[in-house]
């Protein structure tokens, strides 16, 4: 299941969207038809392209920000009777198609849903399954822009927010491909003091032992940087390998592949050659009594050639077929073979 792409749970009398966080790699999820009360539990759908809740009894549209891959949003049908919620969507970048038809918020002639999607959604292309036009982007501007500068303003600072967070999470990663994750900084020696009452106690005796303390910490921060620094540079070092390495393999498949394509080329041209001196043959021989047991010394030669031919015709295919399949084995032996050890943790 956990490989699953692609589920239909349509006319289902589900009131609830829950338990999807085990499908991290579901492209399309329809839920439409049901009794869904609210868009929730869908974060961890990473990979999720399309949605739709068409025809539930959902009142916002809220929590799939997270989204990023998603394509097509569907919420028509439902009870969506506010426009709060409808700026998250601005930070998904891949959203092309958003349907909220049949919503109270579409009924609204004082606020055209469609003008305020326009300007709204900039990547937005469909809505209600028709293509969003410049001239309703324009109309849009002019009609909600105050709307608009406020959004602008609190995204702006959340995109501060997320940006400071994608930062943290890539040097996370880098950290701990690197094996010195919370080395960076004095994680490691208040780890030390975490859950010890005993040594609490000792700080509270007076100022001397608190200077110890502070001592020690600049002592173990100090060396923590040493092990830092030579945790990046050895980081380095190894992705500069590993890409050296992938370099190679890409050469030399690339050798390989120039490699077969010559062998083809020359069995080719072979093959033309020795197809075109059989089919002489043969037409030489037509109007020829095969069948007799004694042939005369022109129709023997003649055998003999068509004879030479298809033993020409063996020899070209079997020799070709070995001399690609040395080639085959040697990328092999020399990329699959190799990669393992080359890339194991023990290597470094």
């Amino acid at each position: 299941m956990k490989n699953l792409e692609v589920l239909s749970l349509s006319f289902n009398k589900i009131d609830k969207i829950e338990n999807l966080s085990r499908l991290p790699k579901l492209k399309e999820l329809n839920l439409s038809f049901n009794f869904i009360e609210k868009m929730e539990n869908l974060e961890k759908l990473e990979n999720l392209r399309i949605l739709s809740l068409y025809g539930n009894r959902i009142t916002r549209v809220e929590n799939v920000d997270k989204l990023e891959r998603l394509v097509i949003l569907s919420v028509g049908r439902n009870n969506i009777n506010t426009l709060d919620g409808l700026e998250r969507l601005r930070f998904l970048k891949d959203l092309r198609s958003l349907n909220l038809a049949e919503n109270p918020i579409a009924q609204d002639q004082d606020k055209p849903l469609r003008l305020y999607l326009a300007t709204l959604l900039p990547h937005l292309k469909y809505y209600e399954y028709v293509l969003i036009r410049p001239a309703e982007r324009d109309a849009g501007k002019d009609k909600f822009q105050r709307e608009l500068i406020d959004i602008l303003e609190h995204e702006r600072i959340e995109i501060i927010e997320r940006t400071k967070a994608a930062k943290e999470r890539d040097d996370e990663i880098r950290l701990s491909k690197s094996f010195v994750e919370h080395l960076n900084g004095h994680q490691l020696f208040e780890s030390l003091f975490q859950g010890d009452p005993e040594g609490a106690a000792l700080l509270s005796i007076g100022a001397e032992a608190v200077d110890l303390k502070n001592d020690y910490r600049n002592e173990a921060y100090s060396f923590t940087q040493n092990i830092y620094k030579m945790g990046l540079e050895q980081q380095e070092k190894r992705q500069a390998e590993i890409e050296l390495y992938s370099r190679c393999i890409r050469d030399e498949r690339k050798k390989a592949q120039l490699q077969g394509q010559t062998i083809i080329k020359n069995f080719l041209e072979s093959y033309k050659s020795l197809y075109k001196l059989a089919n002489d043959i043969v037409g030489a021989l037509k109007g020829r009594d095969l069948n007799s047991k004694a042939y005369n010394a022109e129709t023997e030669k003649l055998l003999d050639e068509l004879n030479l031919c298809k033993s020409g015709f063996n020899s070209l295919f079997e020799d070709t077929w070995h001399t690609l399949m040395g080639f085959e084995m040697q990328l092999f032996e020399r990329t699959e073979v190799l990669q393992p050890e080359a890339l194991s943790p023990e290597r470094w």
